[in-house]
C-alpha cells in the first residue's frame, strides 16, 4: 500500500510498501447500466452497458511498530484512517499525567503521533497492489482508496490487531510488475497484557477493549471522468467498548449522570516499545450488566468520542508510539 500523490493516478510500488497481513481481501464492483428499451420481437431488453467501476477491501494487521519505531507497520493505512501524522508530534506521559502531550505545533516531541487531520489532511488517498497467488505477474492495482473504518482490538493476553475497511475509486487494474521482496522483520506486535487503562485518572481492570473510527465518505462523480472524481470526508464517528467486573454502582451512577470522561490506554512490549491511545472526551452510551458464562457479573460499557471547544486544536483522539 502507498499514499497517492494525485487521486486515482498510478504510483510506483517498491519493496518498502509491502506489508504483512492477517487478512487481505479486495472485491471489484461494476455498475450495470440497465437499458429501458426492449427488442419488440423478443421483448428482451437490449444489452446493459458498463458503468463506473469501484472496489471494496479489508486489511487486518498485527499492530506493531516498524523498524523506525516512530511509525506503525502499515503506516499509510493508519494515516489514511485518521488523517494526520507527525514523527515527533507527541510525548507519551504514562507516569504522571496519563496523557499524550501534543507537540505537533513545533514537532519537538519524542514519539510518533497519529491524530485526526482536517482540511488537506482529512482524507489522504492510497493505492494498493494485490498480488494474486503470490506471483508478481498476476498483480492488480486498486486506486483512489480511502479508509472507511479502522478498528483496533485489545484481547486479553492476545495480539493487538487493527482492521481497515476501504473504498476504492477503481476496479482491478491489471499491472505487470517486477517482483517485490517479502516483508521481513524481527519486531514483535503489541500484546494486550500488563496494560494500563485509566478513565479520568482512575485505574480500571478491563477486558475486550476496542476502538472504531468510522469515516463518512461522499463520492463526487462528473461527466469529465469515467467514474469517481473525488472522495470527500463529510463526517467522523469514534466509538469504543470495554468490559469490567462489576464491583459497585459507580459505573451506573456515572452513566446516569451523562458525565464526560477522559481515557488513556497504555501498552508496553517486552522490549520496552510503547503504544498509547488518549481520548480527551467521551460519554458512556450504553451499560449492560449481566453474568457471563461462568456466572461472574460483568458490565459492558460502550462509549462515543466527542469534541470540545475547550480542546482548541488538540486532537480528540490520539494514537502514539515510542521506541
Amino acid at each position: 500500500v502507498k499514499e497517492e500523490t494525485t487521486f486515482k493516478q498510478a504510483v510506483t510500488f517498491t519493496s518498502a510498501d509491502v506489508i504483512p497481513y492477517c487478512e487481505c481481501t479486495f472485491t471489484p464492483n461494476t455498475e450495470v447500466l440497465e437499458r429501458c428499451s426492449t427488442n419488440p420481437t423478443s421483448l428482451l431488453p437490449y444489452a446493459a452497458l458498463k458503468g463506473s467501476q469501484t472496489s471494496t477491501g479489508t486489511i487486518t494487521l498485527e499492530t506493531m511498530p516498524d523498524d523506525t519505531a516512530t511509525e506503525l507497520v502499515g503506516h499509510v493505512l493508519y494515516k489514511a484512517a485518521l488523517g494526520g501524522y507527525d514523527a515527533l508530534g507527541a510525548v507519551i506521559d504514562a507516569v504522571t499525567n496519563f496523557e499524550i502531550e501534543d507537540h505537533t505545533a513545533l514537532s519537538d516531541g519524542t514519539d510518533g503521533l497519529y491524530f485526526l487531520g482536517d482540511g488537506a489532511l482529512a482524507t489522504p488517498s492510497i493505492a494498493a497492489k494485490y498480488v494474486l497467488g503470490g506471483v508478481a505477474a498476476n498483480s492488480v492495482d486498486v486506486r483512489g482508496l480511502v479508509v472507511e473504518s479502522m478498528s483496533m482490538s485489545f484481547p486479553p493476553q492476545g495480539i493487538v490487531q487493527t482492521t481497515f475497511n476501504l473504498q476504492g475509486a477503481t476496479g482491478f487494474i491489471p499491472v505487470t510488475t517486477a517482483a517485490l521482496d517479502d516483508f521481513c522483520s524481527e519486531i514483535e506486535p503489541y500484546v494486550a497484557k500488563s496494560c494500563m487503562l485509566k478513565i479520568d485518572g482512575t485505574d480500571f481492570v478491563a477486558t475486550d477493549v476496542e476502538f472504531t473510527v468510522t469515516n463518512s465518505i461522499s463520492d463526487f462523480t462528473s461527466v469529465n471522468d469515467d467514474g469517481i472524481t473525488e472522495k470527500t470526508l463529510t463526517g467522523r464517528m469514534i466509538e469504543g467498548s470495554f468490559k469490567l467486573i462489576f464491583d459497585d454502582l459507580s459505573q451506573i451512577n456515572t452513566f446516569n449522570s451523562w458525565a464526560d470522561a477522559e481515557l488513556f490506554l497504555h501498552v508496553v512490549q517486552a522490549d520496552g516499545k510503547e503504544l498509547a491511545i488518549h481520548i480527551l472526551r467521551l460519554k458512556r452510551t450504553s451499560l449492560d450488566i449481566n453474568p457471563d458464562d461462568d456466572g461472574i457479573i460483568t458490565q459492558s460499557v460502550t462509549f462515543q468520542v466527542f469534541d470540545s471547544c475547550s480542546a482548541g486544536t488538540e486532537s480528540a483522539f490520539k494514537l502514539a508510539i515510542k521506541a
